[in-house]
């Protein structure tokens, strides 16, 4: 009976440890799956920074650019842009000259479409976060000069990017 009986406990011995082992594995995978998770949440947040940053930069960069003063037309950078999406005077002609004229101002441009690509990029991220961005881009420099930007740059530069300011201005120059 005692050879009976140690092999039957041994047998119970070994499946314990077989469920244990089993139970070891599937905690194991269930713990590097919530690593996994938390490293690309880490990502996601460090990108989110990241981008949040790069739009400070570029609205300090752009917001000094708009500022200052062009001898030429005896008016800061902004108010230029401004009268020209004002005065809806866009003829081809008139494009044209605003490409030849705003070439000297290229940094400002494309300190805009960095801004835009930014911003595309992060809303795809976080939309809540996007739109905290977008707030203080438009506080920053003035709804409708973001306006005038998304739409002068676009048709000056023929830089395909996404106008966020405006779902009226997107339609009329998409």
């Amino acid at each position: 009976m005692g050879g009976t009986l140690g092999t039957w406990l041994a047998f119970g011995a070994l499946m314990v440890m077989a469920a244990q082992l089993d139970q070891q594995r599937r905690d194991n995978a269930l713990l590097i799956n919530q690593q996994r998770q938390d490293s690309a949440e880490t990502r996601r947040l460090a990108e989110v920074s990241y981008l949040e940053s790069s739009i400070f930069t570029n609205l300090e960069i752009l917001k000094v650019r708009l500022l200052s003063f062009d001898s030429v037309v005896n008016a800061p950078l902004s108010e230029l842009i401004l009268a020209i999406y004002r005065s809806g005077d866009l003829t081809q002609a008139r494009v044209e000259e605003l490409k030849e004229g705003l070439s000297a101002r290229k940094e400002s441009l494309v300190t805009w479409v960095n801004l835009s690509a930014k911003l595309t990029r992060l809303r795809e991220e976080d939309q809540k976060r996007y739109v905290d961005q977008l707030l203080l881009v438009s506080i920053t420099v003035d709804h409708e000069l973001c306006v005038a930007l998304d739409y002068i740059v676009k048709l000056t530069t023929g830089v395909s990017f996404e106008a966020h300011f405006n779902k009226k201005e997107r339609e009329r120059s998409g």
